[in-house]
């Protein structure tokens, strides 16, 4: 479902996001991927540097950009009025809500530089509710489930069966997490915390720097630290369920597509926008110990039962990003043909 490809289509983040990945390449966009590990000012006129310089060479139709970075979307909007590409802001949740949405005044600035875009991409349709006044044309795309090829480089595909998780005989369950502020962390490790879960095991991924600081960590957590996305991926296929939990309700958290990607059932957040998008074959969980704990259990001793409907919604998903993709497609079409009458 890839947009005209008579025209140069590209699509730029200042950071390595597996949406960026995995949309661009559905939509047939050239993905850029540019990065540095400067301090902020640095790294800001470094990258600025480079997108200008990349945006005058490569003379693009269309351009999609990743809300973060605000001064990436403001660079591009600036060289738009020079270049007369199309222009989509890919907004995600802290491009929308700045700083968790704790002040009025950055919320207000977002919503006035995103809508100068001709078009704004969400990825659920409470964010497209929340937002469509504000936005001439606001889209919802979902992420694309990742293909096995997005979390390997070229010749790195191997197994490396001395993982300890391939040698761990228990029922497993892998805890998607950034160790980020809305993540019920404490509450996970509480939960395994009870002697009913003995014979669980919970592999936590991610480095929680101080967020552990004084906390016990229970013999059946595991905390995995930092790891390549060629082992996260083996952990994600060998492990028999997933945990993805937020406090955010109109947040769509990556693992929970992955863990959709490759099949596995698990336990997602108890928010209307998870149960509409991911549907059967999971449960859905409040952040809290005790609900937690109630859910891990019930579906430590009935995994297999959960397949069938974890089958039945991925492909529900599929026909409905396809649907997206097409919606997107069109809209793109119309600000072409909308930017050449102006000009």
């Amino acid at each position: 479902m890839k947009v005209n490809e008579e025209e140069k289509n590209i699509w730029l983040s200042w950071e390595h996001q597996r949406r960026n990945r995995s949309l661009s390449k559905c939509l047939g966009f050239e993905l850029f991927e540019l990065v540095s590990d400067k301090g902020m000012l640095a790294r800001y006129c470094e990258l600025a540097i480079k997108t200008t310089v990349l945006l005058l060479r490569v003379k693009p139709d269309n351009v999609v950009c990743q809300n973060p970075s605000i001064v990436l979307v403001t660079l591009c909007i600036i060289l738009r009025a020079f270049l007369k590409y199309t222009l989509i802001i890919d907004c995600h949740n802290s491009g929308l809500y700045p700083k968790e949405g704790a002040y009025r005044i950055l919320n207000y600035v977002f919503i006035k530089v995103n809508a100068i875009a001709d078009i704004v991409i969400v990825s659920n349709e409470n964010l497209k509710e929340k937002f469509k006044s504000y936005f001439e044309v606001i889209l919802v795309i979902p992420d694309p489930l990742p293909d096995r090829d997005s979390y390997y480089t070229a010749g790195s595909r191997h197994i490396i069966d001395a993982n300890h998780w391939n040698l761990d005989g228990d029922v497993k369950f892998l805890f998607i997490c950034s160790w980020a502020q809305d993540e019920p962390y404490n509450e996970v490790i509480e939960a395994f915390a009870d002697h009913r879960l003995s014979g669980v095991s919970c592999y936590i991924t991610g480095s929680p720097g101080h967020s552990l600081k004084g906390t016990r960590i229970p013999k059946n957590i595991s905390l995995t630290g930092f790891i390549s996305d060629e082992d996260y991926f083996d952990l994600l296929c060998k492990c028999d369920a997933v945990l993805v939990l937020t406090n955010r309700d109109d947040c769509l958290t990556c693992g929970a597509y992955e863990a959709l990607a490759v099949g596995k059932t698990g336990i997602l957040s108890d928010s209307e926008m998870m149960r509409s998008t991911f549907g059967e074959g999971y449960l859905y969980s409040k952040p809290e110990k005790d609900d937690i704990l109630n859910n891990v259990l019930l579906l430590a001793d009935n995994i297999e039962f959960f397949y069938a409907g974890v089958r039945a919604s991925k492909s529900g998903f599929n026909d409905k990003l396809l649907k997206s993709l097409q919606k997107f497609k069109d809209a793109v079409f119309r600000a072409r043909g909308k930017s050449h009458e102006i000009q």
